[in-house]
């Protein structure tokens, strides 16, 4: 091999060295933003519910979420809909 040939695998091997780096740390942060909230719905309003641990003692305090949605929020679970929430 000659040296130009060198010069381009090297720079080809840095490249994608820096494309997989980016990667894992687009993969990274994806997972710890990805919202992963359990509780019991409550207080369903027209874009808001608020979200209460399923099991609450009394002397504990717990943190109490109020969710925010839209018509592109998207839903997963035994329920597809804003609808289907307010039936459980």
């Amino acid at each position: 091999m000659n040296s130009h040939i060198k010069g381009e695998i090297k720079s080809l091997i840095i490249v994608l060295s820096i494309i997989f780096v980016l990667f894992v740390v687009v993969v990274i942060y994806w997972y710890f933003v990805n919202s992963d909230y359990n509780g019991v719905i409550t207080k369903i309003q027209e874009d808001t519910f608020t979200l209460e641990p399923i099991n609450a003692a009394e002397e504990a305090d717990y943190n109490v979420y109020k969710i925010y949605f839209s018509e592109d929020t998207k839903i997963r679970g035994k329920g597809t809909t804003v609808d289907d929430l307010e039936d459980r």
